[in-house]
C-alpha cells in the first residue's frame, strides 16, 4: 500500500509538471468610479483567457482566481465607452506573470455604457386596509417603515416618481382589548 501511495504521488507530479492550454475566467472589477455613476449599474463582464500553464499553476488560479482591476477614470472608459483588451495586454500578462503565455483573450473589447445617475428621495404610500371584527379595535396607530425610499435613474425619469404604493394587502384583526 506504501508503494502504491509513493508511485501515485509521483504520477501526480509529473502530471502537474506538464503544460498544459487552460482557460482562465478572469472577472473585471471596476473601480474608482465617480460620484455621480452609481456602481449597481455597472456590468458584471468576464475575461476568458486562454493560456499554457503548468499544471501546478493551473491548480494555483483553481485555488485563487485572478481579477482584473480597471479603473475607469485613467482608463478612459468614460470618454470612449470602450476598453480594447489587445492594446492593454501587458496589464492582463501583470496578473499571470511570467508563469505562461497568453494565446487568446475573450471578448476582444469590453464596453461600458453607463450614464451620470441622479438619486431622490419619494416617500412610500401605504395600500393597506385594515378590517375589524366586531368587538375588535385598534390599540395605537399603524407606522410604516421605511416611510421613504432613495431611487436612482435618469433625471427625466425621476421627476415623473412622486411616490411609491405598495402592494395590495388587506388585514383582518382578531385582537381583543
Amino acid at each position: 500500500m506504501l508503494f502504491f501511495l509513493i508511485s501515485a504521488l509521483f504520477w501526480l507530479l509529473m502530471q502537474l509538471s506538464k503544460t498544459y492550454e487552460y482557460t482562465v475566467k478572469v472577472p473585471v472589477l471596476y473601480t474608482n468610479l465617480p460620484p455621480q455613476y452609481y456602481k449597481g449599474f455597472l456590468p458584471n463582464d468576464t475575461l476568458s483567457v486562454k493560456i499554457n500553464l503548468s499544471g501546478f499553476k493551473i491548480l494555483h488560479y483553481k485555488i485563487s482566481k485572478p481579477v482584473l482591476k480597471l479603473d475607469v477614470q485613467k482608463s478612459g472608459l468614460l470618454q470612449e465607452n470602450v476598453w480594447d483588451v489587445n492594446k492593454h495586454l501587458m496589464q492582463i500578462r501583470k496578473l499571470f506573470g511570467k508563469s505562461g503565455r497568453i494565446l487568446s483573450v475573450n471578448p476582444v473589447v469590453l464596453e461600458l455604457n453607463i450614464k451620470a445617475v441622479h438619486k431622490k428621495q419619494v416617500p412610500v404610500q401605504s395600500n393597506v386596509f385594515v378590517d375589524y371584527k366586531p368587538g375588535f379595535k385598534n390599540l395605537g396607530f399603524a407606522t410604516l417603515q421605511p416611510d421613504s425610499i432613495w431611487v436612482f435613474g435618469q433625471p427625466e425619469v425621476l421627476d415623473t416618481i412622486e411616490e411609491v404604493k405598495t402592494k395590495l394587502t388587506i388585514l383582518i384583526m382578531l385582537i381583543k382589548v
